[in-house]
């Protein structure tokens, strides 16, 4: 979830989208108990913002990865998910 403090709005990101590349992710150190989703696995532990507030970067530390979350436009979006090896 994203919270904007200044309005109290708050956004919800999934990561369906990235099904698809489970396989991939795997291949590069990625975790995910058998069985499951990519989706329904990942669990974010902490954040941290860019200088210019334009890009979160969230560890998923249980599947091994980084998420790389865009929160330059108008609506937010997980633009990539990085294996940390």
């Amino acid at each position: 979830a994203i919270v904007d403090v200044a309005s109290g709005g708050v956004s919800t990101l999934g990561f369906d989208g990235f099904e698809g590349q489970k396989a991939a992710l795997q291949a590069k150190g990625a975790l995910f108990r058998p069985g499951t989703t990519v989706a329904s696995d990942i669990e974010p532990e902490f954040v941290a913002i860019s200088a210019d507030g334009r890009k979160a970067f969230v560890t998923l530390q249980e599947n091994n990865l980084i998420a790389v979350v865009d929160l330059s436009g108008p609506s937010a979006r997980i633009e990539n998910l990085i294996p940390a090896g």
